[in-house]
């Protein structure tokens, strides 16, 4: 079933369901924020979007959520945000190339799924990976390190075994857990023909590769070096697609699947990208030196008569010079400014802490 494409803050034509309102409360509760909104409109029940973009699967129906900044303008506002999430998310690519990967397919859930699946298929056709695992087992032989005390600790009954433990050069190894749990994933819920070939060749290839749940947790064991450097865009993509999807089933049935982002996370993570990527060619000189940090707080409002910190203020992009003094502060709106907006008061009061008001600039679409 082709998609509903939806921007932000609209009401898509969708007749709603009791179970399709069960499904995104669950959703909304699930990710603890409010994905889709239930609204009522002429007495009946309907849906309205907020500012999540992504795709989401809602029963047997599917909605592709675009930026608002090109409004009704699909391809446009797929190409933004492909091209958003190539600098937050440091994806494998290239500006060049967005507008001819919209040429080919328009959802742009549909485009990251072939980018990791053929850089993956790619990177396969070399070799699959390999890399050193320890290991510890009872075996039948001499390998490897005798461990002796645990040998001299285990039972009767297999005292006829060597303890041992030895590095094992193996396929089966973290960064192909990854790749499989990805793949298993994705192969659930892609409709593209050309995707759903490659992702089944894909799994062929890594058929003995132990199957695992990934968490986040999960990439911080990965240990990065030279050999596997050529793997790190691909990784990227499904570091992407486990931490921003959720899925949810019933026997062989999809309930929910969603890939969504926070646009107003995700603006302000593309200009602190840019400004660092591009600091040299947009910046004044008297900036070029600073520390650019994102998310700030080493500031507080008002503190308690102990000294400690009551009310901290958290800028979204602070410039930070040697001596610790902030000749800049940037605070990102992924909308029109309104002059009642909250947001003015923090500034306002960093400033004010600083002994200065100003400079400061606020960044909108």
């Amino acid at each position: 079933m082709k998609p509903i494409t939806v921007f932000e803050y609209q009401k898509p034509d969708w007749e709603l369901t009791s179970s399709d309102i069960l499904r995104i409360e669950h959703l909304n509760q699930k990710l603890n924020d409010k994905i889709l909104e239930i609204t009522v409109e002429k007495g009946q029940p309907a849906v309205k979007t907020t500012s999540y973009v992504g795709v989401l699967k809602i029963g047997k129906t599917t909605l592709e959520i675009l930026p608002k900044v090109y409004n009704n303008n699909e391809k446009l506002a797929t190409q933004n945000l492909l091209y958003l999430l190539s600098y937050t998310k440091k994806l494998p690519i290239k500006e060049s190339d967005i507008a001819q990967l919209i040429e080919s397919q328009s959802e742009f859930f549909e485009i990251l799924i072939y980018l990791f699946a053929k850089n993956l298929w790619n990177l396969m056709k070399k070799g699959i990976y390999k890399e050193y695992i320890p290991e510890e087992e009872y075996a039948g032989f001499l390998k490897g390190q005798w461990l002796i005390s645990r040998q001299l600790a285990q039972q009767p009954a297999i005292k006829h075994k060597f303890c041992v433990s030895y590095d094992d050069f193996t396929e089966n190894n973290p960064f192909n857990r990854i790749f499989k749990y990805v793949i298993v994933l994705l192969q659930k819920v892609s409709t593209y023909a050309r995707n759903q070939q490659l992702l089944m060749e894909l799994s062929f290839a890594l058929n003995d590769i132990d199957f695992e749940i990934i968490t986040k947790e999960y990439f911080e064991r990965l240990n990065i070096n030279r050999l596997n450097r050529q793997y790190l865009p691909v990784l990227e993509l499904a570091r992407l697609f486990i931490l921003n999807s959720s899925l949810q089933m019933t026997a062989n049935n999809i309930e929910t699947f969603s890939f969504a982002f926070d646009m107003n996370r995700l603006f302000e993570e593309f200009v602190y990208e840019f400004i660092k990527k591009h600091r040299d060619e947009i910046l004044p000189d008297d900036l070029k030196d600073c520390d650019i940090k994102a998310q700030h707080s080493s500031m507080s409002l008002v503190y308690s008569e102990e000294g400690k910190p009551i009310f901290r203020l958290q800028p979204d992009i602070v410039f930070v010079k040697a001596d610790g003094s902030i000749p800049l502060i940037i605070d990102t709106k992924y909308k029109l400014l309104d002059s009642r907006d909250k947001r003015y008061c923090q500034l306002f009061c960093v400033n004010l802490i600083k002994g200065q008001i100003g400079p400061h600039l606020s960044y909108r679409i």
